[in-house]
């Protein structure tokens, strides 16, 4: 596919998770082994895999005219409306016309630690420290799930503090608004963190979190993992109670504009009857539906028996 575009995220953005996979960017396809999987603190992986392979061969393709394979599924899906909002995003910032970069990432896609509270029914262990967890000690489960390998970082923030700015920074997990952690990595560095976007189920948020949403509110948006309401969205994230999903989803609509809280729903045979009640209920909201992904095991009756049996769920 041929191309006078070039999508900046290859040389300003970086990706990865606890896998410690390498990606292009969120959209990209193509996910890859970090350059070592010795242990390392967090900066020190972003450092190293700064100038991963994969990514200089990514940037050498948008540098040639060609969209490069793992960017295809983006364009495909969104036409070319992410790469140009991206590129006036961040124009300001060293051009794209070296394949080998000797300046930080400015925009970042943080997913590094997989810790979880809950048992999404189409979630698997490599993205839920609870489901890792289930499967070490059920055995049963592993002709669905597979327990994977995960990069042990020294947890440090020294990247953020480092950088002269931030045009954009997600965090995810997991579950990144866990109620026993320390966000003052985020507090102190708010002044130069021009956008931040938590993606979250939002059923436990430290009172920190929220002091933070409230005085940064015009930077800050949500993306909320839910996928129905009432006994349906206890029974697709087992280990989380409605109740007080709906406390917090509340307390942050006194916080932030809706505008600014997006939804996204992952549709299923188990919720899809209450697709337009839930549309409702979320009114005002931009609600992203999609299909599970990557979770055929939702479907066998013979794992949605152990998992209502085994997660006491109905």
């Amino acid at each position: 596919m041929k191309t006078t575009k070039i999508c900046p995220l290859p040389w300003h953005h970086f990706y990865f998770n606890s896998s410690g996979r390498i990606k292009a960017c969120c959209s990209a396809d193509k996910a890859v082994a970090p350059i070592s999987e010795d242990k390392k603190s967090v900066t020190e992986f972003i450092t190293e895999n700064r100038n991963h392979p994969h990514l200089v061969e990514v940037r050498e393709s948008w540098m040639r005219g060609e969209v490069p394979d793992t960017c295809k599924i983006c364009v495909k899906d969104l036409g070319w409306k992410k790469v140009d909002g991206v590129s006036k995003e961040l124009a300001h910032l060293e051009p794209c016309d070296t394949s080998i970069v000797n300046y930080p990432p400015r925009h970042i896609d943080y997913r590094f630690d997989k810790t979880c509270q809950a048992y999404c029914i189409m979630c698997v262990p490599g993205d839920s420290s609870r489901w890792e967890s289930v499967v070490k000690h059920n055995p049963k489960f592993e002709k669905w799930l597979q327990r994977s390998a995960n990069i042990d970082y020294d947890l440090d923030y020294q990247w953020l503090y480092d950088a002269d700015e931030i045009v954009y920074l997600s965090i995810a997990g997991g579950e990144p608004l866990l109620t026993d952690r320390n966000y003052d990595f985020l507090h102190d560095n708010m002044h130069k963190i021009k956008r931040l976007r938590f993606i979250s189920n939002i059923h436990n948020i430290n009172e920190s979190v929220f002091d933070l949403i409230e005085k940064y509110s015009e930077k800050i948006k949500i993306t909320v993992s839910c996928d129905g309401l009432y006994d349906v969205y206890e029974f697709v994230r087992a280990g989380l109670k409605w109740n007080q999903f709906e406390k917090n989803y509340k307390r942050l609509l006194t916080l932030l504009p809706k505008k600014r809280i997006s939804i996204n729903f992952v549709l299923m045979k188990f919720n899809e009857h209450q697709v337009e009640e839930f549309k409702e209920y979320f009114s005002g909201h931009d609600i992203d539906m999609r299909p599970a992904h990557n979770a055929d095991h939702i479907y066998d009756p013979e794992f949605v028996n152990l998992y209502k049996s085994t997660l006491n769920v109905s």
